[in-house]
């Protein structure tokens, strides 16, 4: 591939000289900074190098550079890269260092990554040894953007990352949000979608502290890009219509993409006409622009539009073009030309160690000689020391292990002590609350035989007896449970389950009780996934939510939800109920007399449950959260490890 050439300067016919001057005058430039640029572009033609860098020139170029870059990036960079040329002589100050990131920054505007990454890299060393923290950030920024073009995303995230840490080492709000927006990027290109939010939320929070108007409104378009791959297209079109009119930062590279977004919500909605009125516009502003990539997003979009519309024959037009210039953004010889500038990065980081570890060996043979006298020394002394520190040795290492041995026991004790608890626990539940129900039962069935109830008096029976068998068969898998766990015996067989289902069968489970109390269930649905035991997840959600209405007054609510996040899924279970003691945290999850509390409407409990959940939990790879405030309700987490693929 041939590198292309830059045009140095103000050359060319008056049509893109008339459109740099009206662009400068626009962003601010006086009348007689114009006049110097005009003067010394004609210059320019006729003096092909130029002795030493005038300070007043190369600050002029870089002025009108930036000023351009949003909305003419192939403008720009003829300043950036004449700016370099008078700074041939002192290639490594921190201006030049500044003209070789926009420069970067240019091409990669313009989708030349390849020329993009030579910049990037030189302008790297130049900020490493000036120590500029502030350049370290925005060159690690960019390098992670050209990972991105190749689809390494969790590569361009470390280098990000980077960026953000130098940031923070400055206390730079610029710097990090920057790069906290392309980290949202690639967790967006990795359909990684919640974390794709908090990142662009996080970056569009502190750009907003700064008054950087700039991320403000790629934060906008971003958002709505999240969300339209969320299939959210309503909220998606907020936020690509906020971007769209946002005044306080113009610019052509993120209208073209305010407008895609919005064509491709129509495209959803099968608006067709609307949306391919919203493409072409997008198409003709990124041509303008020479914005490539910009342009194979408006004709990919386009060409899904026609289709869709069945004008083939448009449909094909758009899908030839945006391949052409799908091809010329990317094809191999960059890629492998991006992967050898690295590999010369990396020659060139191998290369400063190798230097750096022969000084430090030269200093090291130095200080051997020294070091050796003071290890016979040392060998010297240590050898009486370890005469008398034996002897002692062997007396702590005895009392050490006369102390472990009496803890052991002491705990062994405890146990023991706290499991025979447990069972006359036990047993008191099933020669009590056991029986109860099934007299219960016994009574019901004579008075049925008896044929002395009417239909009406029979059906509320019925309720009672089916509360009834709910409790007794909750309480029997605790025990289950809780005597499997003992013996040994208790098996997790995890595997990829939805936990909606899971949730809306412990609902179903206690509708009836529900409908009793009259408490609101608010669910809300999110599609999780979770690994772990199906049978015992189900025990462990029956028996919080059963909590939860147990101790919820009628005409209470309980809200439901799910979470994902660093792998693990959350079922949060939240209810207006009493709360708990604060002299009962500490114990909520033992089996105590204490935990044996009547509900709102007096309903019994074991004080089982809890303790049976949480062991449940453990054994799945999870564990559960309690926040509770006494008379105002609580709140219980239940975390699992999230579905495999």
């Amino acid at each position: 591939m041939k590198r292309r050439r830059v045009v140095i300067g103000i050359r060319g016919n008056a049509g893109p000289l008339w459109t740099t001057v009206v662009m400068i005058l626009r962003h601010g430039f006086s009348w007689s900074t114009l006049l110097m640029l005009l003067c010394f572009a004609a210059s320019a033609q006729s003096n092909d190098k130029i002795n030493a860098p005038d300070t007043m020139q190369v600050n002029a170029l870089t002025r009108t550079g930036k000023a351009l870059i949003y909305d003419y990036p192939d403008s720009a960079l003829r300043y950036f890269m004449k700016a370099i040329q008078l700074l041939e002589a002192d290639p490594l100050s921190k201006i030049s260092a500044d003209n070789k990131t926009l420069a970067g920054q240019a091409h990669y505007m313009l989708g030349e990554y390849d020329e993009a990454l030579p910049f990037v890299m030189e302008a790297l060393h130049s900020y490493e040894q000036l120590q500029d923290h502030y350049g370290l950030s925005s060159c690690y920024n960019y390098i992670g953007l050209i990972y991105q073009t190749q689809g390494r995303n969790d590569i361009a995230i470390g280098y990000h990352q980077k960026g953000v840490r130098e940031g923070k080492t400055i206390n730079n709000k610029d710097r990090q949000s920057i790069n906290n927006f392309n980290i949202g990027l690639a967790y967006d290109a990795m359909k990684r979608y919640d974390s794709a939010l908090h990142y662009l939320k996080r970056a569009l929070s502190q750009s907003r502290e700064i008054g950087l108007h700039r991320i403000i409104r790629m934060s906008f378009n971003r958002l709505g890009m999240v969300y339209y791959h969320l299939k959210d297209y309503e909220e998606a079109e907020t936020f690509f219509r906020q971007a769209l009119h946002y005044q306080e930062f113009t610019s052509n590279w993120e209208e073209c993409l305010s407008l895609v977004g919005l064509a491709k919500i129509c495209d959803a909605q099968g608006k067709y006409d609307q949306g391919i009125q919203l493409g072409l516009k997008s198409l003709t502003l990124a041509k303008k622009i020479k914005a490539k990539w910009d342009i194979v997003h408006a004709t990919e979009t386009l060409t899904q539009l026609y289709a869709h519309q069945h004008s083939f024959r448009e449909a094909y037009e758009m899908s030839m073009m945006m391949k052409a210039y799908r091809d010329s953004v990317f094809d191999e010889e960059k890629e492998n030309k991006i992967n050898y500038i690295h590999l010369k990065e990396n020659e060139l980081a191998k290369e400063r160690l190798e230097k750096e570890n022969a000084i430090q060996s030269g200093k090291l043979k130095q200080s051997n000689l020294q070091f050796a006298l003071a290890v016979v020394v040392a060998i010297s002394f240590l050898v009486i020391l370890m005469v008398f520190f034996s002897r002692h040795q062997q007396k702590v290492k005895l009392n050490a292990q006369l102390m472990a041995t009496n803890q052991k026991v002491e705990e062994q004790n405890r146990d023991l002590f706290e499991l025979n608890q447990t069972k006359t626990k036990l047993f008191s539940i099933i020669s009590h609350d056991m029986r109860a129900p099934f007299a219960s039962l016994h009574g019901v069935l004579e008075l049925m035989s008896s044929g002395d109830i009417d239909e009406e008096q029979r059906q509320e029976l019925f309720i009672k007896l089916t509360e009834a068998y709910k409790n007794v068969s909750g309480t029997l898998d605790n025990m289950l449970q809780w005597a499997q766990s003992q013996m040994e015996g208790l098996q997790v067989k995890p595997k990829n389950l939805a936990v909606n289902d899971v949730i809306t069968r412990a609902l179903s489970f206690w509708q009836s009780a529900i409908d009793r109390k009259g408490v609101e269930i608010r669910y809300t649905n999110r599609k999780h996934t979770a690994y772990a035991d199906v049978y015992q997840l189900k025990i462990v959600i029956r028996n919080i939510i059963g909590n939860a209405i147990k101790f919820t007054p009628a005409s209470g609510s309980i809200a439901i939800e799910t979470v994902q996040e660093n792998g693990k899924t959350g079922i949060i279970i939240t209810d207006t109920g009493v709360g708990i003691p604060p002299q009962i945290m500490d114990s909520l999850f033992k089996f105590r007399n204490e935990n044996q509390r009547s509900g709102t409407d007096k309903e019994k409990g074991t004080g089982l449950g809890l303790m049976i959940c949480n062991q449940l939990i453990g054994k799945n790879g999870g564990h559960i959260e309690v926040q509770s405030e006494e008379h105002k309700g609580s709140t219980f987490t239940i975390w699992v490890p999230s579905g495999r693929e």
